[in-house]
């Protein structure tokens, strides 16, 4: 017996092992590939055939002194039941228990055929024929060769389907052990390494071990092993492992006894994650490698950490009573269901420490959103703020250069209708008088602020040199204006100043009323 404690990575499963820790000279789960001189000198000094040879060098991480004493101690004792404990599920006593479950001295079989395209596995395909350098006659003399391999590879597909359609036939007429047998031959003839996904192998286990012992078994699961160990980890619970080898001689009685034991059924039903797989497909042969499985039937229990190794927590090999067997398992729950419960505690620790980091990063971007909310706010009032400031400026501006237009506008006016008085009063003739034989007018103007004064012109003189004595007043505040009559209606502007007061009916005397024109 061989206690050990292994710790695979669960990259393991996908061919890449990182981590690994074994005792020393116990088959070790490591990825160490031989070299094919290392066998060769193997099989030299041990005359077993090159398989074995290349299993014992991987199992042992090239340790040729640990190779040779596994070899010939399991090639000296019988292959009765064993049983691994690890990780405190059982020890001795375990392992004296196990011990006892079969003694009947016959040797341990060999290790099943690695399955087409397994790792550290190669095929020795016959040497083509020199004939790629020969060009047409190369080319003629390689037909041959195409038909041949062209017509055994129909003639394999039309064999392989007969297999197909009479194993259908012989599920319905022949009995089990009859039907495993055929099977066997038609899988050793046929190959049995057809490249699949390992969820397919898994499938493909399950409906064989239907077929072949019933239904009355451990619930396996249709996945890899790799998802096996996930579904476990994700309900807190052992993962069960059953490495099935059809060719070993004590498989169909601990199928048949064991395996289909209603109180272990039952038990592991309640308590594991169950994955079974046969060796004859990749995933279960890696799985047999990395576990160093030496003897069949196989049942291992695994655990999967937090930190994603996977621990074995015990291993059986061998044929053992159902009794024992279940003993086993219900040991390594008592003293190693601890781990599942702490992994729990852990994992539920971890799950409020999300759950919580979470509803402190919701709550601190809920107080980021608000602060940019209100940010944003006062920025767009400060926007707003500076909006109106700018208008209210612009008005005023716009206002104070108005008022300043107007202001010069008006002094500009004032300015210029005090020019034009000046103006006016200089050029403005003398004031005539009547009665010196001279016709004369006597015009009164009335203004719009009510003042009036009057002036004697002669009647030769212009109309012009009454608006000129309008300009010289100082009432006179505006512009333009014009000047009108009421009996008769006469309106004179600045275009009449060429007409004569005689000529404008405004003798011997006459009154004008004055009328801005200015806009204000």
């Amino acid at each position: 017996d061989i206690a050990r404690r292994v710790n695979l990575c669960e990259s393991c499963f996908g061919n890449e092992c990182k981590t690994m820790s074994s005792d020393r000279g116990s088959p070790g789960l490591g990825q160490f590939q031989p070299t094919d001189e290392q066998i060769a000198s193997f099989v030299q000094l041990t005359n077993c055939d090159e398989q074995h040879a290349r299993f014992l060098l991987e199992a042992t991480n090239g340790n040729v002194e640990a190779a040779l004493s596994h070899l010939y101690d399991h090639s000296s004792e019988g292959h009765g039941g064993h049983a691994h404990g690890t990780a405190g599920g059982f020890g001795a006593a375990g392992a004296d228990r196990a011990r006892a479950a079969g003694t009947s001295g016959r040797p341990l079989p060999p290790r099943p055929r690695a399955p087409v395209g397994a790792p550290g596995i190669t095929g020795r395909a016959p040497a083509a024929p020199a004939l790629n350098n020969l060009g047409l006659v190369g080319n003629l003399l390689r037909l041959p060769f195409v038909v041949v391999r062209t017509g055994v590879g129909v003639l394999s597909t039309a064999i392989s389907f007969s297999f197909t359609v009479a194993a259908l036939i012989g599920d319905k007429v022949l009995p089990a052990p009859i039907m495993r047998t055929v099977r066997s031959a038609a899988a050793a003839f046929t190959g049995h390494g057809e490249d699949i996904d390992p969820a397919q192998q898994a499938q493909r286990f399950i409906q064989s071990y239907k077929a072949a012992y019933g239904d009355r078994h451990p619930r396996f699961i249709e996945a890899s092993i790799r998802q096996a160990t996930t579904q476990a980890k994700s309900e807190y619970k052992f993962l069960m492992v059953y490495l099935h080898s059809p060719e070993h001689q004590d498989t169909d009685k601990f199928c048949s006894d064991v395996l289909g034991s209603p109180e272990l059924v039952t038990y592991a039903n309640q308590h594991f994650v169950s994955w079974g797989g046969d060796v004859r497909y990749t995933d279960a042969y890696q799985l047999s490698g990395r576990l160093g499985v030496t003897a069949y039937p196989y049942v291992a229990l695994l655990n999967t950490a937090l930190d994603n190794r996977v621990q074995l927590i015990a291993a059986v090999q061998g044929l053992l009573p159902a009794e024992q067997l279940l003993a086993v398992m219900v040991r390594s729950v008592e003293e190693q269901g601890a781990l599942l419960v702490a992994q729990r505690a852990e994992l539920m620790e971890r799950e409020n420490d999300r759950l919580l980091r979470e509803q402190q990063n919701a709550e601190y971007e809920q107080s980021l959103a608000a602060d940019r909310e209100r940010e944003a706010r006062r920025e767009e009032e400060r926007r707003k703020a500076e909006a109106e400031q700018r208008a209210r400026e612009e008005e005023e501006a716009r206002q104070q250069a108005a008022q300043q237009a107007e202001e010069k506008r008006k002094a500009d006016k004032v300015n210029t209708i005090q020019r034009r008085r000046e103006e006016k009063r200089a050029s403005l003739p003398p004031e005539a008088t009547p009665g010196q034989g001279v016709a004369t007018a006597l015009v009164r103007v009335r203004l719009p602020d009510g003042a009036n004064t009057q002036r004697c012109f002669q009647a030769d003189h212009l109309v012009q040199h009454v608006f000129d004595l309008v300009d010289s007043l100082d009432s006179t505040t505006f512009l333009s204006y014009n000047l009108s009559s009421n009996y008769p209606r006469k309106v004179f502007t600045q275009a009449d100043g060429h007409v004569t007061l005689e000529a404008a009916g405004l003798t011997p005397n006459a009154t004008l009323f004055v009328q801005p024109q200015d806009d204000e």
